[in-house]
Order: structure tokens, then C-alpha cells, then sequence
């Protein structure tokens, strides 16, 4: 967030549903639901988070991140 603030999230990776945790834009309010899903992790990672439920909005945002495993650089030291 804009004031450096962190959160962590325990869901099921199957897709959990939970209330707006945290409020991370002046554009988007606290009345909605946060899905999210992912992926087991092995050599490749998908994550996605969707919005939805809000009273006047309904659900009206998406994204998704996918990502894959690379090895660390050989001057592993430098890449922390």
C-alpha cells in the first residue's frame, strides 16, 4: 500500500471468499469480497484475485500473476 502497510492471507488455494481486509485504494470502498485462488507451487505459480460482490458495483475487478522458477544468479549473495 501507499503507507507501507502488510498483510498476509491463510486461504485455501481451491479459491477462498473473505470480506475486504484492508483498504488499499481511495477508489475502492470496504463492501465487497476478495477471492482468491492459486495453484500448487512447483516450477510454475498462478495466482488470482478477483473482486466481488459489492453492492452497487458488483464484481468489477480481476488479476492474475503467473510466474515461473528461475534459478538464482551464481553471485546468489547479491540477489537478497
Amino acid at each position: 500500500t501507499p503507507w507501507g502497510d502488510r498483510v498476509l492471507f491463510a486461504f485455501s488455494p481451491s479459491g477462498d471468499s473473505l470480506p475486504k481486509p484492508m483498504h488499499v485504494s481511495p477508489l475502492q470502498d470496504m463492501a465487497s469480497n476478495w477471492v482468491l485462488r492459486a495453484s500448487a507451487p512447483t516450477e510454475q505459480l498462478s495466482l488470482r484475485v478477483e473482486v466481488k460482490g459489492h453492492p452497487a458495483l458488483g464484481d468489477f475487478f480481476f488479476a492474475s500473476l503467473d510466474a515461473k522458477r528461475v534459478p538464482p544468479p551464481a553471485d546468489s549473495e547479491s540477489w537478497a
